[in-house]
C-alpha cells in the first residue's frame, strides 16, 4: 500500500546550463528530531543552493524601464526590444510571470495558468492575462495573433 509522502527520491535535470539535483526524503514524526544531514549525498564540486534563489520576491527587481509591452499582437519580444535600441533577456521573462506584474501593465480582468512560449501576456479577445505555467517554453521569439507580449528588455552592451 503507497502512503503518500511516505517515498525516498533522487530527481536529477539540467536548467539552462545547470545540473541540478533534487533530493527527496520523507522522515517520521519520530525522526524529526533526530539532527541529520545530507550534505554526504551531494556530489563533489556541488554545493546546496540557499533558499532565497526559489523565491521569485527575494530577486532583484527588473528596471521598469525595462519592462515593455509589445505594440500589439503577433509581434515578438526580440522584436519590441530590439525596436527599443535594447535586447530581449528570456531569464527576466520569468520574472514578468506573475499576475500582480501582468495586471500593473495590462487591464486584466482576470490571469489564468497556461502554457505557451508567447507568455506571459494579455489575451486581447477576452482581457484575461495569461501566466506561463511550462516556463521552460517562454521565449523571446514567441509571438501568437491573440497575444500581446510582456517583455522584459535588457540594454544592449
Amino acid at each position: 500500500q503507497h502512503k503518500p509522502g511516505a517515498h525516498n527520491a533522487l530527481h536529477e535535470f539540467y536548467y539552462h546550463s545547470n545540473y541540478i539535483i533534487i533530493v527527496n526524503i520523507f522522515r517520521s514524526e519520530e525522526q524529526l528530531e533526530e539532527a541529520v544531514t545530507y550534505a554526504h549525498l551531494l556530489p563533489r564540486k556541488s554545493y546546496l543552493l540557499n533558499p532565497r534563489f526559489f523565491d521569485k520576491s527575494k530577486l532583484p527587481p527588473i528596471d521598469e524601464s525595462n519592462v515593455m509591452q509589445a505594440s500589439g499582437p503577433d509581434i515578438s519580444c526580440d522584436t519590441t526590444c530590439r525596436l527599443a535600441g535594447k535586447t530581449c533577456n528570456e531569464e527576466s521573462l520569468q520574472q514578468l510571470n506573475d499576475c500582480t506584474v501582468l495586471k500593473q501593465n495590462f487591464a486584466c480582468s482576470s490571469c489564468e495558468q497556461s502554457v505557451g512560449p508567447d507568455q506571459p501576456a494579455y489575451v486581447t479577445f477576452n482581457n484575461h492575462c495569461l501566466m506561463n505555467s511550462d516556463r521552460r517554453i517562454t521565449s523571446c521569439k514567441a509571438s501568437h495573433p491573440d497575444t500581446i507580449r510582456l517583455c522584459a528588455c535588457s540594454d544592449e552592451s
